[in-house]
């Protein structure tokens, strides 16, 4: 199910789901602002929804590169550029892009960059839940053949494993991300760096872990591993970095 018709009009499914994640997202921040009487403008939240968007198609592109170079012909073939276009995201690369666009926000206006952070961070987790859920309704990111409980089924011709039983990996990421962020919203204030190295240290041992029951072949593979996995392992050593640095620096003040 890739549209869903409203009021008479076709509208993308991924794409609302993606609007829905950054819907929650905003909420998230007016309650978490409010709650902790942090600073936090829209600005911030605008800066990161462009490096979102940007770092997540980029890095897409990457992944799907050696297939392009193995079939230029598809540059030609104004189906799969409407498909790149409307739709290909790597949510990885939207991260790095999210952070990257507050970081460059915060330097410019003169804010502590992890405090910023810290507060944002849930919405990064709320958010791929939401975009989980979309891949989950069109068929993307799907899991390995699966015969177990909750196993999913794709109409035949839609998708590689159409009419093959699957392993629910979107739906099990997504519901793995509501407990980070239903935990993340619970700690409150805490030491600077501390929410955001949790989130990346659990996000990035989900994804890990996870990428082993992906059904679908457009990650990307080097070394054996998928591109995602080397990122989640690059992230969880960073959250781990965040958390004993911080942890260290509290002791000695």
């Amino acid at each position: 199910m890739e549209y869903v018709t409203i009021f008479g009009r076709p509208f993308p499914v991924y794409g609302l789901c993606v609007l829905a994640g950054i819907l929650l997202a905003a909420a998230t921040i007016l309650v978490r602002g409010r709650k902790e009487e942090r600073d936090l403008d829209f600005l911030t939240f605008l800066c990161a929804c462009v490096g979102l968007y940007v770092g997540a198609k980029l890095l897409y592109l990457i992944t799907i590169a050696p297939r392009l170079i193995e079939r230029p012909e598809l540059l030609r073939d104004p189906e799969f550029i409407e498909s790149i276009v409307s739709g290909g995201f790597v949510f990885y690369g939207g991260l790095i892009g999210a952070v990257a666009g507050m970081a460059i926000y915060c330097r410019a206006m003169k804010r502590r960059f992890l405090a910023v952070l810290d507060t944002l961070i849930p919405c990064a987790a709320i958010g791929q839940a939401a975009g989980r859920v979309g891949c989950h309704l069109v068929g993307c990111c799907y899991g390995i053949p699966w015969s177990g409980p909750l196993a999913v089924t794709y109409p035949v011709g839609e998708h590689a494993f159409g009419g093959v039983p699957l392993f629910p990996v979107q739906l099990a990421e997504s519901a793995l991300l509501v407990i980070i962020y239903v935990v993340l919203m619970l700690l409150g204030r805490r030491r600077e760096g501390f929410a955001s190295g949790l989130y990346l240290v659990c996000s990035a041992v989900t994804r890990f872990l996870l990428e082993f029951v992906r059904g679908d072949a457009e990650r990307g593979i080097f070394l054996g591993l998928a591109t995602s996995q080397w990122i989640a392992i690059a992230l969880f050593a960073a959250g781990i970095w965040l958390l004993t640095r911080r942890a260290r620096k509290g002791n000695e003040t």
